[in-house]
């Protein structure tokens, strides 16, 4: 959760570093959440593209911020579970 609700404006170096903190989230499966975008980040964050990303939510509200974070949560719990009731691959090796 990037609590952004104290950012009354972002330039241009903030959007980079922005996008670079999400993006290695991202890489790594982590949902970015964006609490409390004011009038201009929103803006410019709406302008980057960068909430359009798969992974990347916003939220106006910390009630709705926890709300989100914890369906990510349920999500990848669940995917957890059902990930450790699959066969595990078996392996043969043969040599010749």
């Amino acid at each position: 959760v990037f609590r952004l609700d104290q950012v009354p404006v972002i330039d241009a170096t903030g959007m980079v570093a922005l996008e670079s903190a999400v993006e290695r989230l991202r890489t790594a499966d982590i949902t970015a959440i964006l609490h409390g975008l004011r009038p201009q980040p929103r803006v410019v964050v709406g302008r980057s593209g960068l909430l359009d990303h798969p992974g990347v939510l916003a939220s106006a509200d910390w009630a709705e911020t926890l709300r989100l974070a914890g369906q990510v949560v349920g999500a990848a719990a669940l995917a957890a579970r059902v990930a450790a009731t699959l066969p595990k691959p078996s392996i043969n090796l043969v040599s010749s």
